[in-house]
């Protein structure tokens, strides 16, 4: 009996610390709107890169059925911080992610040099 008890405590612990664990690693992505990209990073390294180009939109705006590089599960932070991408071509034509700055985010994207907007 003492064995099954510290066999599911130590089940508990480690799903405790694995979660822990991700949710640190979600909270370190980051994005960088450079030259050519909007890069999604984690920490120093470029998980996903969408080219300006393809970019036709940038709403401060949280879109279900997105695919989603936001750095924390906490829906209203997601809510108050989300913007979405708008893509012209891809499987999923909306982007959202969670900059500390949303504002000055969308304002880079919009007044990049390689950003056209549709009408």
């Amino acid at each position: 009996m003492v064995s099954i008890m510290n066999e599911t405590l130590y089940v508990i612990l480690i799903s405790i610390i694995g979660m822990s664990v991700i949710l640190y690693l979600i909270s370190l992505i980051n994005y960088r709107v450079d030259d050519r990209y909007v890069r999604c990073l984690f920490g120093p390294i470029p998980i996903r890169k969408l080219v300006i180009e393809d970019i036709c939109d940038v709403k401060r705006e949280y879109r279900h059925m997105s695919e989603s590089w936001t750095n924390t599960i906490w829906m209203p932070t997601i809510r108050k911080r989300g913007v979405t991408i708008y893509r012209r071509t891809g499987g999923f034509k909306r982007v959202v992610v969670t900059p500390d700055d949303p504002d000055t985010f969308i304002r880079s994207i919009k007044n990049h040099s390689r950003f056209i907007p549709t009408n």
